[in-house]
């Protein structure tokens, strides 16, 4: 089990290098420089204090949800998704919660277990930089529970520039030491990038978004 985790870690680290590498390459048919026309992205408003630009890509659908989240759906291989909530004006300790980790004197401690993550859990954290936000993403093993049914982790909060506005989120039923997973963090990753805030006062309180799936 060991050295299968070892595997999934080294999956990880690879689907992040993979999509660091993706995000510094134009999309096909625009020059670099080049901005996104705004037909290919959907304005959307989480709660009353959350508003994004969010690419739209065929095969995949976005929708709101009660409670001031937003999901994001794929369709292809399979049904799977992940949600994504609004918690703006968050303190570094609500974020350290969403994120299950936290900083303390240069070492991660498990939220959980409120104790420095094992050799076990393999905790991996990275940061990531959009137009307009910085974020960090944090994934680690299951280590409680049947050893067969045991999940690798994966969550995220982008943080506004100069702004008020955070977004977080978690990627759950991922498997451990699959490349299916690795798949899924690549996919995950690759939206998050096209994320862009947008000033809430932009636009009309009871606005809406624009997603195709709603």
């Amino acid at each position: 089990m060991k050295c299968l985790s070892l595997v999934g870690s080294l999956l990880f680290s690879f689907a992040v290098a993979a999509c660091a590498q993706q995000s510094a390459t134009p999309p096909p048919g625009k020059a670099s420089g080049q901005h996104d026309t705004s037909k290919d992205f959907s304005l959307v408003r989480v709660g009353k204090t959350c508003q994004f630009r969010i690419r739209t890509t065929a095969g995949e659908h976005y929708s709101s949800a009660a409670g001031g989240s937003y999901m994001f759906y794929d369709a292809k291989p399979s049904a799977w998704g992940f949600p994504i909530r609004c918690y703006a004006g968050a303190s570094q300790d609500t974020i350290a919660g969403q994120l299950g980790a936290n900083q303390v004197d240069g070492q991660w401690i498990s939220e959980d277990f409120n104790a420095p993550f094992t050799s076990a859990q393999h905790f991996q954290t990275y940061t990531l930089t959009g137009k307009n936000w910085s974020g960090r993403v944090t994934a680690y093993d299951q280590t409680t529970g049947d050893e067969d049914t045991r999940q690798r982790f994966f969550l995220f909060c982008l943080v506004q520039m100069h702004g008020p506005q955070v977004l977080c989120g978690q990627v759950q039923g991922l498997t451990i030491d699959t490349v299916n997973t690795a798949d899924k963090i690549k996919k995950v990753l690759a939206v998050l990038k096209t994320i862009e805030f947008v000033d809430t006062q932009a636009t009309p309180a009871n606005s809406s978004s624009s997603a195709p799936g709603h």
